[in-house]
């Protein structure tokens, strides 16, 4: 099959800025997905491209500060080609990858994802950055809150280090329909998945861990509702952010009552580990 790739510059993009593109892009079938070097490619097949596409592309607002450029691939077995070139994720005792992969590491933590976007993959920086905090977590919760659970990545982790019963929310609906195809691959039965927003949640929800992988705005916007579904001595923990927005989000956490035990680095992104006193 003949693909066309579309070469997005998302150099001053924040994570969840570069998911919504790749929603949009999922909904005009895009079908794959790779994001590195602060740019974002995605594939089409040939007969699916015309100029009513890129009209499509055009006029919809989201796309009008990115610029693309467009190239048009060999004639080859890309599918085969891309699952090739798609490595598995490992680190500490956590392997995370595809359905097509064949498992060749034995680990404590053995997590399907499939990968329809990079993001919640394990490849990028934050996804990493939020599996590390949770596996150093001196804290075994019962009840978690996966707030803008993606592909599920968090909520899949957390049941199989916890037994624990997790709520899986994200307004986005095609984050919603891969989480539950995740949650399938990996034979979890204590996670449910919603597509309500966080502000839809009755206060009498109480989790004693909360984890958001989501971009600073949200963050900040959601604080308060955070507050009043955490736990006193609850957990929060935060990414999807850079290292330069640390002290506006903690200053507003702090705010809150919300305490740092510990805080996690990876090239330009942060991880953080609150407490709710």
């Amino acid at each position: 099959m003949k693909f066309i790739e579309f070469i997005f510059n998302t150099n001053s993009c924040s994570l969840n800025e570069i998911e919504i593109i790749i929603s949009q892009l999922y909904l005009l079938d895009f079908d794959s997905f790779e994001e590195s070097n602060k740019v974002l490619k995605a594939y089409i097949s040939s007969d699916k491209y015309d100029n009513h596409l890129i009209k499509k592309i055009n006029e919809n607002d989201i796309f009008k500060k990115y610029s693309f450029q467009i190239n048009n691939l060999e004639n080859k077995n890309w599918n085969n080609i891309w699952e090739a070139n798609f490595k598995p994720v490992v680190f500490d005792d956590i392997i995370i990858r595809a359905p097509f992969h064949k498992i060749e590491k034995k680990s404590n933590f053995d997590i399907v994802i499939n990968p329809k976007m990079s993001f919640g993959t394990g490849h990028h920086e934050t996804t990493r950055l939020m599996l590390k905090s949770m596996s150093k977590l001196k804290f075994t919760p019962n009840k978690i809150l996966d707030f803008g659970c993606g592909t599920g990545i968090l909520s899949i982790f957390s049941e199989k280090k916890w037994d624990a019963n997790i709520l899986a929310l994200d307004i986005d609906k095609w984050a919603y329909n891969n989480s539950i195809e995740n949650i399938k691959h990996n034979s979890c039965k204590k996670i449910e998945v919603t597509n309500l927003d966080i502000g839809m949640l009755n206060s009498d929800n109480q989790f004693d861990l909360i984890l958001a992988n989501i971009n600073t705005n949200t963050i900040i916007n959601s604080l308060a509702r955070v507050k009043k579904l955490l736990q006193k001595e609850g957990r929060l923990i935060i990414s999807g952010f850079y290292f330069q927005d640390f002290e506006k989000i903690n200053n507003k956490a702090t705010h809150f009552g919300l305490s740092i035990i510990n805080k996690f680095e990876n090239n330009d992104w942060q991880c953080i580990v609150y407490r709710n006193s």
